[in-house]
């Protein structure tokens, strides 16, 4: 998470490269628009300078963004251990 004055940037980039590059082709393929430009995975932006409330539609697209990166995450470790099986 960066913060900035009035607002919180959202993203992950804590795997190594080969995990990494993985991950990002299966988010291309599955989720193309949680992929961000400078950071690898682009979750969203929140305003820290007002409350948050999931009626509002910037806060709503960030946290499901969030709860469909984590079950993409969730669906590679599990291809993942099922190549690892075999």
């Amino acid at each position: 998470m960066k913060i900035y004055l009035n607002k919180s940037f959202l993203k992950h980039n804590k795997r190594d490269n080969g995990q990494n590059k993985q991950a990002i082709d299966y988010i291309s393929k599955t989720v193309p628009e949680l992929l961000g430009t400078t950071e690898r995975i682009n979750l969203g932006l929140l305003r820290n300078d007002k409350n948050l409330y999931l009626h509002d539609n910037q806060t709503a697209k960030v946290f499901g963004n969030a709860i469909s990166y984590l079950l993409l995450r969730s669906e590679l470790l599990k291809e993942e251990k099922g190549a690892t099986r075999e």
